[in-house]
């Protein structure tokens, strides 16, 4: 009767499976840009998730860039000579 009741229990517990671990972001490495100096460019790893969040962040101030130089242009040409 005991072994039964064990055998029972056993059944109802859920199984002890190890789960396996998510693995990591794999990490991209880049050599930082050429500054025109003679020290070697250090390498910068990031998860693709933080090259194309940082990517379009620098687009965005680019384009802001494009933006304010554009809004120059024409209050300098609106402006009368002097």
């Amino acid at each position: 009767m005991f072994t039964v009741l064990s055998v029972v229990a056993a059944l109802q517990t859920p199984s002890a499976v190890p789960t396996p671990k998510p693995k990591p972001p794999r990490k991209i490495c880049r050599e930082a840009p050429d500054l025109g100096t003679r020290v070697t460019r250090p390498k910068i790893c990031k998860t693709a998730e933080q090259w194309n969040t940082e990517t379009a962040r620098l687009q965005q101030r680019l384009d802001q860039d494009d933006v304010d130089a554009e809004a120059r242009a024409s209050m300098q040409a609106s402006e009368p000579p002097r």
